[in-house]
């Protein structure tokens, strides 16, 4: 391997970002804040009212993607239509959030107006939510 080689594998793995893994700990982070319905393919939130519209956002796509985990007929997108029917957050309101989102490398955009959760930064994310509701 020469110099060029080395310097380049540092590089990846010091300082490139990966997507992240669906991890156990992951998951099991999310008992008392997502509830995932597979029999009527929906994902609930739990203590939406202690949560800004924001961390809503992060946690429905999160879930979403749980679901297309145990449901290979369910989409881990999730679109401003179905965030604004489920969730209840006018479509400003989404966009805008979803791009402050992506900009903490929690959401990353799919195709226009539909959003994919990433996994590299969501075990924190959903710890400091499990702290927020002292849970």
């Amino acid at each position: 391997m020469d110099n060029k080689d080395e310097i380049r594998n540092l590089i990846e793995s010091t300082l490139v970002e990966t997507g992240g893994a669906l991890t156990k700990e992951l998951i099991q982070l999310c008992r008392g804040v997502l509830k995932i319905d597979p029999e009527n393919r929906e994902v609930r939130i739990e203590f939406t009212s202690r949560l800004t519209d924001k961390e809503q956002i992060a946690l429905y796509c999160l879930g979403q993607f749980l679901l297309a985990h145990i449901d290979e007929n369910v989409s881990s997108e999730v679109s401003w239509k179905e965030l604004e029917k489920r969730l209840g957050i006018e479509a400003k309101k989404i966009s805008a959030y979803a791009s402050v989102l992506k900009d903490e490398g929690l959401l990353e955009s799919t195709t226009r107006g539909s959003y994919k959760v990433r996994l590299a930064k969501m075990q924190d994310f959903v710890r400091a939510i499990r702290g927020k509701l002292k849970i």
